[in-house]
């Protein structure tokens, strides 16, 4: 099945995602950018990058879930500064795609957390079943673009240097389309899911429950921690005679997405 052809992407890097199910893109983010999302990062954490002993958090920082699913449209990691070796970057399991893809095709129910067969047998990962392990590293500004199936975790910080990343979430408009009439229509995300299938479309998979959307049980946590920021920003410019650049400075924003077509 032929992918179309893509304005920022290769055809290296194309066939990186299909194959391994993620990509890196170097240096996508412009360097005034990096520069304008953590010049005051210190200050709304409130902790002296001086002094190690005032970082009191290890990590500062869902939908029902059909094969189909486009409200992760894709797993976004933009790192904003240099993330080396066993220095907290994220793992992946890229083996772990196939697995995931297999029990949501067999389960048209869906699966809202991390299930398992009736058994135990099988979970939905199956991460004991992967044989290889890739630790995320790069340089500030790139992006690391992953397939929304793709198992990860964040890793221990041995270096404890401090790491710097953002996971935009990317919600598309509609479920993706397994089942296209022109096979160059289908995204790079569907594609995947179909070579892991063995399969060119699924004209008879449907889901089998109601779509539900629902703001991540984790907002309520992130809101507080907005308005410790943002009252810890006001007060660093009240002292310095500066001023503070925030979406929140009125409180935090409805929850949003990236919406993608």
């Amino acid at each position: 099945m032929a992918a179309t052809e893509y304005k920022h992407l290769t055809p290296e890097q194309r066939e990186q995602f299909l194959q391994h199910g993620w990509v890196k893109i170097p240096k996508a983010v412009k360097e005034e950018h990096l520069r304008a999302f953590t010049e005051n990062v210190w200050v709304r954490l409130g902790y002296d990058p001086e002094d190690k002993s005032s970082w009191t958090k290890e990590k500062v920082a869902l939908f029902t879930h059909f094969l189909d699913s486009g409200e992760q449209g894709l797993t976004v990691i933009v790192l904003f500064n240099d993330i080396v070796p066993r220095a907290g970057g994220t793992y992946i399991a890229p083996g772990g795609i196939k697995n995931v893809v297999q029990w949501l095709y067999e389960h048209p129910e869906g699966a809202n957390e991390m299930p398992q067969d009736p058994d135990g047998s099988r979970s939905i990962c199956s991460i004991q079943t992967c044989s290889q392990f890739i630790e995320l590293t790069g340089e500030a500004g790139d992006v690391i673009l992953l397939h929304p199936f793709m198992p990860h975790s964040a890793s221990k910080n041995h270096l404890r240097i401090p790491r710097f990343i953002t996971n935009p979430p990317v919600t598309l408009k509609e479920p993706f389309n397994l089942n296209r009439a022109n096979p160059e229509e289908y995204s790079l995300v569907e594609l995947k899911i179909l070579r892991e299938l063995g399969a060119e479309r699924l004209p008879d998979w449907k889901i089998a429950a109601p779509r539900r959307r629902f703001v991540p049980w984790t907002r309520t946590g992130k809101d507080a921690t907005i308005i410790e920021e943002v009252e810890r920003m006001k007060a660093h410019a009240l002292k310095t005679g500066g001023s503070v650049d925030s979406m929140h400075i009125n409180g935090p924003v409805p929850y949003q997405v990236v919406v993608a077509s």
